[in-house]
């Protein structure tokens, strides 16, 4: 399984989860000038164009950027300290994201895949 391979998947369980999606969320998944690099995005339809988050999407993994607002949730469910097989960058505080190396997909993916969608649903239906 590739990083690509990750994120589509996530992408598919996402919009099985939220039937609405399409109406209610505007995907991209664009290349980047690095080979196999990509640069992926969810944002609100309607909203403010601010995507609800991020991807970076590279052969070896994927790592999620969510909103500072996120950042507080995200920290009790990871744990302390959180597991090594989610890489967390060194400024979590101003800009949470999440890496995970392809080997890690499950259950460590996967367990982020279903926190992050629990957190979109709640964005989509109250947007908190």
């Amino acid at each position: 399984m590739s990083g690509e391979e990750m994120y589509r998947w996530f992408e598919a369980e996402l919009k099985r989860e939220i039937p609405t999606a399409a109406q209610k969320l505007a995907f991209s998944f664009v290349p980047t000038v690095t080979a196999g690099v990509y640069l992926a995005t969810i944002a609100k339809v309607g909203g403010s164009g601010r995507p609800l988050l991020k991807a970076e999407v590279r052969p070896e993994g994927v790592r999620l950027s969510f909103p500072v607002a996120w950042q507080q949730v995200l920290s009790d469910w990871l744990g302390s300290p959180p597991s090594q097989q989610y890489r967390l960058k060194s400024n979590w505080v101003n800009q949470p994201s999440i890496g995970v190396a392809v080997a890690d997909y499950a259950p460590y993916f996967t367990s982020l895949a279903g926190k992050t969608i629990e957190l979109l649903i709640k964005e989509i239906e109250t947007g908190n």
